[in-house]
């Protein structure tokens, strides 16, 4: 049985790190999940093997902030919650009792981690997207604007807008209106002919009667993607930062889609989507699958990041994109 309580060992952690990352770092290990698991297992974690910490990891809610995917947790955030669940281990075994630490384990770390994860999940498909399109505009049938709105918002992200940041930062100029490609930072998003037309909605929308009141679209600068906000604040809008702005957008999925409708989907998700679906486009699914879950082939690792070059993916290196392309296998 661990030699202390599970709360008093994370605030004797983190009382040793500086206070900004503390404030960052722990809820990403200390949450409320934790301890109901500790319940549901009948042991602390620090008492807690290798496949029971796996199950932890399964247990965490994406309703905190890692909801880029169907899993549980994203696999962006993997590698960061267990290295920080690794040195507290570290700070366990130096400061209070020698333990072995699960954490060094192979089978938590990198990719062997994420493929144990996904393992128990179904693969993220575009049924997934297809659905919360489907839902919006059954629960808004008489409302042409808000399932058009969020349909826009995830025909973006799944054409190849990577951040919502560029989708504020988009220009006139920037767009193809003939070829419907529109030209950004180091590479080309290509638009369906759907997203297009939606775009080109969203962009003249002016005025809007709810039933919550009236709102307007207003761009952000001179942006072309237009938001919506109430009429008195449309004129404040204007004083939001880049990333405040972006935020608002990715805050219409998570309220519009995941909340409403407990689909579990984000805009980071929609796009890895793309990117994948790209790769199948290329090839063809088996083979895509084949290239994400090649572990000695440097052929296809070289494969695998071209792809990511063509399509503008930003990656240091193969495992990385590997993990990220997990879900759709």
């Amino acid at each position: 049985m661990a030699a202390m309580d599970t709360k008093e060992i994370f605030d004797l952690y983190f009382k040793d790190i500086p206070s900004e990352s503390s404030r960052r770092i722990r809820p990403q290990v200390d949450r409320p999940e934790v301890y109901a698991y500790e319940i549901k297992v009948g042991k602390q974690i620090f008492d807690m093997d290798v496949d029971e910490l796996l199950g932890l990891i399964l247990s965490f809610n994406n309703e905190r902030r890692f909801g880029d995917s169907n899993f549980s947790i994203s696999y962006g955030s993997i590698d960061q919650i267990a290295s920080t669940y690794r040195s507290i281990w570290n700070y366990y075994i130096d400061n209070i009792e020698i333990i072995r630490n699960p954490w060094n384990d192979k089978r938590m770390r990198g990719a062997a981690l994420a493929k144990r994860l996904s393992e128990s999940k179904e693969p993220f498909t575009y049924d997934v997207i297809d659905t919360a399109i489907t839902n919006l505009y059954n629960e808004y049938p008489d409302d042409n604007y808000t399932p058009k709105y969020i349909e826009c918002l995830l025909l973006l992200f799944y054409n190849g807008f990577a951040e919502a940041q560029e989708i504020v930062l988009l220009k006139e100029d920037m767009i193809n209106f003939k070829t419907h490609e529109v030209r950004l930072t180091g590479r080309t998003v290509h638009l369906s002919d759907r997203c297009f037309e939606l775009l080109q909605y969203v962009h003249n929308l002016d005025e809007i009667d709810t039933q919550r009141g009236t709102y307007k679209a207003v761009l952000y600068h001179d942006g072309y993607f237009k938001f919506v906000v109430r009429a008195k604040d449309a004129d404040a809008f204007q004083a939001k930062t880049l990333t405040e702005a972006g935020a608002v957008l990715t805050r219409k999925i998570t309220m519009c889609v995941r909340k409403k409708y407990g689909i579990d989907i984000n805009y980071r998700i929609v796009y890895l989507l793309g990117f994948f679906d790209y790769i199948v486009s290329k090839t063809s699914l088996e083979r895509a699958k084949e290239l994400v879950t090649s572990v000695r082939s440097s052929e296809d690792a070289q494969e695998l990041m071209r792809y990511a070059g063509e399509y503008g993916v930003v990656a240091d290196n193969v495992t990385y994109i590997k993990k990220c392309l997990r879900p759709f296998i």
